[in-house]
C-alpha cells in the first residue's frame, strides 16, 4: 500500500505472480495506472486500514507522496483480509503512519500466510495517529514475527515459525 506512481509496484511485478496495490490520491493513482500496465497487477484507488469506512486524504504541502488519512471523507478503506488471499508472500506498507491499522486489518492473512512484512520506518508519522514503532513491534511479535533488517528506510519482519 502506498502504490504512489508505481516504482516499487513495477519492480514487484517482475518477481510475484500477482501484485495488489492501493493508492488513494487520484493524481498518483492515474500515474500508477499509466506506469504499471502489467495485467497481473491489481490496482485499487483506496486505503488500507482495520475497518470499512470512508476517509479524507490530507495532502502534504511539500511531498506528493507524503499525504495521509485526515478524517471522514469519500475514499474507501479496505482490510487486507478482505482479499482472502490463499497465498501472500510480502506485505509492503508505506502509508504515512497508518501502518498499525493496516496490519490489524491483515491479521488473518499474517497468521495464515506468514508473509515477509516491510514497514516504513517513520516514527513521526506513527505519532500522528497515537502510535509508535512499539505498537507495530508488539503487534507483529504477538503473531510470531521478528524484526530482521532495515532497507531503504523500511523495517523488515519475518515470521519466526
Amino acid at each position: 500500500a502506498g502504490g504512489n506512481c508505481g516504482l516499487y509496484v513495477k519492480k514487484y511485478a517482475k518477481h510475484f505472480e500477482t501484485v495488489y496495490t492501493f493508492e488513494p490520491f487520484p493524481e498518483l493513482f492515474e500515474c500508477l495506472v499509466r506506469n504499471v500496465t502489467d495485467p497481473h497487477v491489481i490496482k485499487m484507488q483506496a486505503c488500507l486500514g482495520n475497518s470499512h469506512t470512508l476517509v479524507e486524504m490530507d495532502k502534504h504541502p511539500d511531498d506528493i507522496g507524503g499525504g495521509h488519512i485526515g478524517g471522514s471523507g469519500k475514499v474507501p478503506v479496505f482490510l487486507i483480509d478482505d482479499l482472502n488471499l490463499p497465498v501472500c508472500n510480502l506485505i509492503h506498507l508505506d502509508i504515512e503512519g497508518y501502518e498499525p491499522f493496516a496490519l490489524e486489518g491483515a491479521k488473518e492473512t499474517l497468521v495464515r500466510c506468514r508473509p515477509v512484512v516491510a514497514i516504513e520506518n517513520c516514527e513521526k508519522w506513527l505519532v500522528r495517529y497515537g502510535n509508535s514503532l512499539n505498537t507495530i513491534e508488539d503487534f507483529l511479535k504477538s503473531l510470531g514475527y521478528t524484526y530482521t533488517a532495515s532497507a531503504r528506510g523500511d523495517r523488515i519482519y519475518i515470521h519466526s515459525g
